[in-house]
């Protein structure tokens, strides 16, 4: 008893101090349970609005994704009548359960959304999450009212996760499939948002490339349905078929909503930027079509930095016609620089010399089918290129259909054909934009505005450093007066020495005409002529034009004696504010590039002179060791003459194996003479090469003459056992030969071209202005000779 008092005592006390906690909770149930009955009778109130509400009466421009939790009670709290204190007494734990569970379920709310919750006997917390969302109810309209509630977890064909609807998941499967039947029968639904991420069945229908249920669609819908858009990327339909490079598509949508060309994404981006920045096989198509229908209206794509990208995009993709188009309607994009890239059209030109046919790779044939084909004036500026010369000239190959390897080879055969033409049809286009683009800028700036603009500019120096010869051609013609001027305290004549440039210097050179003197002899602001800037090491792409340091060092020489050459010659010895000489700068530049051209020929020449040198060992004691022996009669005359002196084969032997051993010594001394030599810079230029070349030339006679008298030799032995010996030997014999051949005649043809026809700028060498007087009067004796 005295245990039973002790364990109530204690209860009662418990008791006592759980009432104001109680008390607490029981405030704090009142307040959800009106919360709770507010949000019950407000959904179904507005669910019967909705249902008397028709049709068309929606506003789709207001439907907007609400994912919040905290905003969806809160939009509760504000619908809900006043809250009464003398209301808590009657609240209970079952209501604060219910709403529990309801606010921890993870669902998503929209807009003009309206929900019905149906109870069952269970309780709430006892629900799985699935069976929750079944529990939901949602009513919505074709303009877009969403039942993002009732929804069901589904897995597509490719294995990617997305909510369908389970409502529409019967027009999602004939979206895909293109089921014109099922859409015949369910025309209201065609409207209607069938996925959570806002797709509707026309997004699923061109996503999946059907067509016909497509126009179907079209037909059917309001045009202003057209304008639905995806959730995350912003996308209508309208922007996954110049996604995906679909122009009918496209054109069928757009002749129904004009509208649709001039609505943006996520981004920011109408369709016809969509179409620039995805790359498909009917992209240009889709390109051309969009660029016809899109208009200049406000927010306009073809103003400002919108205007700017979407030109750098249609050049960046090759489209350089329409680039032309764009150009000559909003000439003011030409400087205007784009949102994200910070680059200007006329910028993104320089930096493509691959767009024109300097630099293009073209073989021997390529160049000379490339010169073959004519232009027509519909290909300068037509979107679809004509391949009339293609076909004619493809007419005279008369091709067997029977044969499904010549008809194969003759297909290979007109597809490089009409590469090579789309090819030069790329090229004009190209040059034809930059043409215009500076064409354009030369009549809206005056000359001093030009100026300005190319010297705040980088362009000139990008294309010069790129190499777009085509770029600064057309620059010089419109305008030549800038050679004369300084940009970003360079002139053109010192970028085009820095970047090592011939073709640009000569076309420099070409443009200042009699005035050519004094350009070459200016001065920069530290006193550097322009045989200072060609002193300078070049750059890595200039140098790795040549293979081996040591031809590099004969390039870096031959620029700068061609340059040299140019100059006066009271001017090749200037010093700068430095106090510095051109030959000075390019000492201190080349002296590891002079090290390793050294190293390297040095190790060349030591290997090659041990070969030289076995090949003279083995040539000098066959010599002595003739095939088939000597005669060995003491009483003979014939004593010690080789027994097979008379024939043929014998004959080829002594003459290869003596041009062996004089050929393997030859090239021993040159190799010899390489390894011992003083390395100064000036004989890289011409002595260094020319011993290697001896060298090598040589090397490769002993090689060959070797081989020769070991087959004649060989025959001798085998000659009249084996007839048909001289037929393996000389195949053999052909292995090793080739060999050398394949893999020193590179090398072998660069440095022969190097060495006597590689200085350059020689048609611009400074000539005095008595002999220019000596070779006037000269030519016009001649002429009035002929005369």
């Amino acid at each position: 008893m005295s245990a039973a008092r002790e364990i109530a005592g204690a209860n009662q006390s418990r008791q006592e101090m759980m009432d104001p906690v109680v008390e607490s909770l029981g405030r704090l149930e009142a307040l959800l349970k009106v919360l709770v009955e507010s949000q019950v009778h407000t959904q179904h109130q507005l669910s019967q609005i909705v249902r008397n509400t028709s049709i068309t009466e929606y506003n789709y421009e207001k439907d907007k994704v609400i994912q919040s939790p905290s905003s969806v009670s809160s939009n509760f709290v504000a619908l809900a009548p006043p809250l009464k204190l003398e209301d808590q007494d009657t609240l209970s734990a079952n209501a604060i359960n219910n709403f529990s569970v309801n606010m921890e379920r993870p669902f998503l709310v929209y807009e003009e959304e309206i929900t019905q919750v149906k109870h069952d006997d269970r309780k709430e917390q006892e629900l799985q999450p699935f069976e929750f969302r079944q529990q939901l109810e949602t009513i919505s309209d074709f303009a877009g009212q969403q039942r993002a509630l009732n929804q069901k977890f589904k897995l597509d064909e490719e294995g990617d996760q997305t909510y369908v609807l389970d409502e529409f998941k019967h027009l999602f499967n004939a979206a895909k499939c293109g089921d014109c039947e099922f859409l015949k029968k369910n025309p209201q639904m065609l409207a209607q948002v069938i996925t959570t991420d806002m797709r509707t069945a026309l997004h699923v229908a061109v996503f999946n490339m059907r067509f016909t249920f497509v126009e179907e669609i079209v037909k059917l819908i309001p045009p202003k349905a057209l304008e639905c858009k995806t959730r995350e990327e912003g996308y209508t339909a309208l922007h996954l078929a110049a996604m995906y490079g679909y122009a009918k598509t496209a054109e069928v949508m757009v002749r129904e909503n004009p509208k649709l060309t001039q609505i943006e994404d996520g981004d920011g981006s109408v369709p016809l930027d969509t179409a620039l920045t995805s790359v498909t096989v009917g992209q240009r198509k889709t390109v051309e079509y969009l660029y016809s229908v899109t208009r200049h209206d406000h927010p306009s794509p073809f103003s400002g930095q919108r205007g700017a990208s979407l030109l750098c995009n249609t050049i960046e993709v090759g489209f350089y016609d329409i680039a032309l188009l764009i150009v000559q309607r909003y000439p003011q994009l030409i400087i205007e620089r784009s949102k994200y890239s910070k680059v200007s059209g006329l910028e993104l030109m320089a930096e493509r010399p691959f767009a024109f046919k300097s630099g293009a790779r073209l073989t021997f044939w390529g160049r000379f089918f490339y010169s073959f084909y004519h232009m027509d004036s519909t290909d300068d500026h037509g979107a679809q290129i004509n391949n009339t010369h293609v076909n004619e000239s493809f007419k005279g190959i008369n091709i067997d259909e029977e044969n499904p390897h010549q008809k194969f080879e003759a297909r290979r055969i007109k597809h490089s054909f009409k590469q090579l033409y789309n090819e030069k049809v790329m090229h004009k286009q190209a040059k034809d934009l930059v043409k215009c683009m500076l064409t354009h800028l030369k009549r809206k700036m005056n000359k001093r505005q030009v100026m300005d603009f190319f010297d705040k500019s980088s362009v000139i120096k990008t294309a010069i450093k790129q190499g777009t010869i085509e770029f600064v051609e057309e620059y010089i013609e419109i305008f030549p007066f800038l050679i004369w001027n300084d940009m970003a305290g360079q002139s053109m004549m010192e970028m085009a020495m820095d970047e090592r440039n011939e073709m640009i210097v000569n076309l420099i050179c070409d443009a200042s005409e009699e005035d050519k003197s004094d350009l070459v002899c200016r001065y920069d602001i530290k006193g550097n002529t322009i045989l200072h800037h060609a002193a300078k090491l070049a750059p890595s792409v200039q140098l790795n034009s040549v293979s081996g340091a040591y031809l590099q060092m004969q390039r870096e020489l031959q620029w700068f004696k061609g340059v040299e050459n140019m100059m006066p010659e009271k001017n090749k010895f200037n010093r700068n504010r430095n106090g510095d000489t051109a030959q000075y700068i390019f000492t201190e530049e080349h002296m590891e590039l002079k090290e390793k051209g050294e190293k390297l020929l040095k190790d060349t020449s030591g290997s090659c002179m041990v070969v030289a040198a076995l090949i003279a060992t083995v040539a000098f004691a066959a010599a002595f060791t003739v095939p088939g022996g000597n005669i060995s009669d003491i009483n003979s005359v014939k004593n010690g003459v080789p027994v097979y002196l008379g024939s043929a084969s014998f004959l080829a032997f002594a003459v290869a194996d003596a041009l062996a051993l004089f050929s393997s010594v030859t090239s021993v001394l040159m190799f010899l003479a390489i390894y011992t030599s003083r390395y100064a810079e000036v004989d890289f230029l011409r002595s260094l090469p020319q011993k290697l070349l001896v060298g090598l030339v040589s090397l490769f006679v002993s090689m060959a003459t070797i081989l020769i008298a070991f087959g004649a030799s060989l025959y001798i032995v085998l000659g009249n056992r084996l007839p048909w010996a001289p037929i393996p030997i000389a195949l053999l014999s052909c292995v090793p030969f080739s060999l050398f051949t394949l893999l020193q005649l590179p090398l072998f043809s660069e440095m022969i071209r190097s060495t006597y026809w590689g200085i350059p700028l020689q048609k611009h060498k400074y000539i005095f202005s008595k002999q220019v007087n000596i070779r006037r009067k000269g030519t016009e004796f001649r002429r009035k000779r002929l005369s």
